[in-house]
Protein backbone atom coordinates (compact mmCIF):
# COMPACT_ATOMS: atom_id res chain seq x y z
CA UNK A 1 0.00 0.00 0.00
CA UNK A 2 1.79 3.27 -0.82
CA UNK A 3 0.07 6.56 0.94
CA UNK A 4 0.71 9.38 -1.12
CA UNK A 5 3.07 11.86 1.05
CA UNK A 6 0.62 14.17 1.21
CA UNK A 7 -0.63 11.91 4.19
CA UNK A 8 2.62 12.44 5.64
CA UNK A 9 3.58 14.48 8.49
CA UNK A 10 7.16 14.90 9.55
CA UNK A 11 8.36 15.97 12.69
CA UNK A 12 11.26 17.05 15.32
CA UNK A 13 9.95 16.27 18.73
CA UNK A 14 12.36 17.41 21.48
CA UNK A 15 11.72 13.70 23.08
CA UNK A 16 11.08 10.46 21.26
CA UNK A 17 8.18 8.25 22.37
CA UNK A 18 9.16 4.78 20.60
CA UNK A 19 7.41 2.28 20.58
CA UNK A 20 3.87 3.24 22.28
CA UNK A 21 1.58 5.89 21.72
CA UNK A 22 2.09 8.85 24.11
CA UNK A 23 -1.09 9.51 26.83
CA UNK A 24 -1.22 12.70 28.90
CA UNK A 25 -2.02 11.60 32.69
CA UNK A 26 -3.97 14.45 34.95
CA UNK A 27 -3.00 13.81 39.17
CA UNK A 28 -4.39 16.33 41.45
CA UNK A 29 -1.62 18.80 42.75
CA UNK A 30 -1.19 19.22 47.02
CA UNK A 31 -3.04 22.55 46.32
CA UNK A 32 -6.04 20.82 44.50
CA UNK A 33 -4.89 22.23 40.95
CA UNK A 34 -4.47 19.91 38.06
CA UNK A 35 -1.06 18.83 37.00
CA UNK A 36 -0.82 17.22 33.45
CA UNK A 37 2.28 15.06 32.23
CA UNK A 38 2.92 13.30 29.21
CA UNK A 39 4.14 9.65 29.06
CA UNK A 40 4.97 6.36 27.13
CA UNK A 41 5.77 3.66 29.70
CA UNK A 42 2.44 2.01 30.14
CA UNK A 43 1.39 -1.46 29.20
CA UNK A 44 -2.45 -2.29 28.71
CA UNK A 45 -4.08 -5.34 30.51
CA UNK A 46 -7.40 -5.99 29.72
CA UNK A 47 -9.09 -3.25 31.42
CA UNK A 48 -6.45 -2.16 33.36
CA UNK A 49 -3.23 -0.03 32.75
CA UNK A 50 -0.11 -0.59 34.04
CA UNK A 51 1.88 2.89 34.50
CA UNK A 52 5.64 3.49 34.70
CA UNK A 53 6.67 6.67 36.40
CA UNK A 54 9.89 8.27 37.14
CA UNK A 55 9.65 8.61 41.16
CA UNK A 56 11.35 12.73 40.91
CA UNK A 57 7.84 13.34 39.20
CA UNK A 58 4.86 15.55 40.33
CA UNK A 59 3.23 13.18 38.72
CA UNK A 60 4.45 10.30 41.34
CA UNK A 61 4.07 12.46 44.04
CA UNK A 62 0.29 13.30 43.55
CA UNK A 63 -0.67 9.34 43.12
CA UNK A 64 1.16 8.66 45.64
CA UNK A 65 -0.64 11.03 48.15
CA UNK A 66 -4.40 10.66 45.66
CA UNK A 67 -4.25 7.37 43.79
CA UNK A 68 -6.68 9.13 41.43
CA UNK A 69 -5.46 9.73 37.88
CA UNK A 70 -6.81 10.68 34.41
CA UNK A 71 -5.55 9.04 31.03
CA UNK A 72 -6.29 10.82 27.61
CA UNK A 73 -4.57 9.22 24.91
CA UNK A 74 -4.21 12.73 22.70
CA UNK A 75 -5.16 12.47 19.16
CA UNK A 76 -1.90 13.07 16.08
CA UNK A 77 -3.52 16.25 15.71
CA UNK A 78 -2.51 17.99 18.74
CA UNK A 79 0.92 16.62 19.15
CA UNK A 80 2.29 19.72 19.54
CA UNK A 81 0.40 20.30 22.69
CA UNK A 82 1.95 17.05 23.67
CA UNK A 83 5.67 18.38 22.55
CA UNK A 84 4.83 21.80 24.92
CA UNK A 85 4.72 20.03 27.79
CA UNK A 86 7.88 17.34 26.68
CA UNK A 87 10.65 19.18 28.63
CA UNK A 88 8.68 20.64 31.69
CA UNK A 89 7.85 19.30 35.18
CA UNK A 90 5.38 20.27 38.07
CA UNK A 91 8.23 19.60 40.63
CA UNK A 92 9.79 23.39 42.08
CA UNK A 93 12.47 23.22 42.77
CA UNK A 94 13.47 20.96 39.31
CA UNK A 95 14.94 17.79 40.57
CA UNK A 96 18.67 17.69 40.15
CA UNK A 97 18.63 14.71 37.80
CA UNK A 98 15.83 16.59 35.52
CA UNK A 99 17.48 20.60 35.74
CA UNK A 100 19.71 19.92 32.66
CA UNK A 101 17.14 18.91 30.40
CA UNK A 102 13.64 19.86 32.08
CA UNK A 103 11.61 23.49 33.27
CA UNK A 104 9.23 23.90 36.08
CA UNK A 105 5.51 25.08 34.75
CA UNK A 106 2.90 24.79 37.74
CA UNK A 107 0.13 25.26 34.90
CA UNK A 108 1.25 22.66 32.08
CA UNK A 109 -2.69 22.52 30.81
CA UNK A 110 -2.04 26.61 29.83
CA UNK A 111 1.47 25.36 28.54
CA UNK A 112 0.00 23.13 26.26
CA UNK A 113 -2.73 24.59 25.16
CA UNK A 114 -5.04 22.49 26.42
CA UNK A 115 -8.39 22.60 28.78
CA UNK A 116 -8.86 20.35 31.71
CA UNK A 117 -12.13 19.03 31.82
CA UNK A 118 -13.73 16.43 34.69
CA UNK A 119 -13.32 13.21 34.16
CA UNK A 120 -16.13 10.94 32.94
CA UNK A 121 -15.70 7.90 35.09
Amino acid sequence: MTVPPSEHLVITPSIHYVGTPVMLLATRNPDGTANLSAASSFWALGQHLVIGLETDSRTYDNVSAHPEITVNFPSPQIWEAVERIADTTGRDPVPEAKASRYRHEADKFTVAGLTAVPSQV
